[in-house]
């Protein structure tokens, strides 16, 4: 049984000393950086790939993905491309639109296709409302590629300027 203990307690250690290497934080901890205080946003759901469907929180499933920015042909660019995910969706409730995006790709060259298909998604929100797809903001950094597009332009700007930070 002692042994057993220090295993574990070797294995936390170990845990915790290689995730204070290096590492470059995951597409739900930017997202969740760049959103700031939850309570100046309009309510919503954050979504992430990292969760699993059926654990606790709420999974950002192919479905969802498919659903949100699946082009009008079946062909979907997340497919391949996409290492991992996070989305923050406003309820739309009293007309307060937002949606927020983190996309980390495999190669720098994807995220070209991944702002084609964000760049689709601000178009077909557009088409529903308010918005216009110049509206969005839409910026590639290395692997990642951000995106934010909602009827409140100064909350948009606000968030667009964290992206690269």
């Amino acid at each position: 049984m002692r042994i057993g203990k220090h295993i574990l307690l070797l294995l936390l250690l170990a845990s915790v000393l290689t995730g204070c290497g290096g590492e470059e934080p995951g597409a739900a901890e930017r997202l969740g950086a760049i959103l700031g205080d939850p309570d100046s946003l309009p309510a919503g759901t954050f979504y992430s790939s990292a969760v699993a469907p059926y654990e606790e929180g709420n999974a950002l499933t192919e479905e969802l993905i498919a659903a949100l920015y699946e082009r009008a042909d079946g062909v979907l660019e997340y497919t391949g491309r996409v290492e991992e995910a996070a989305v923050y969706l406003s309820s739309g409730i009293e007309g307060d639109y937002l949606e927020v995006a983190v996309f980390t790709c495999y190669g720098s060259a994807d995220t070209e296709a991944v702002a084609a298909m964000c760049l689709r998604r601000a178009h077909l929100v557009a088409r529903g409302g308010d918005l216009a797809p110049e509206d969005a903001f839409i910026l590639r950094s290395g692997r990642t590629l951000y995106f934010c597009l909602g009827s409140d332009a100064a909350l948009c700007a606000r968030i667009a300027a964290r992206f690269a930070k």
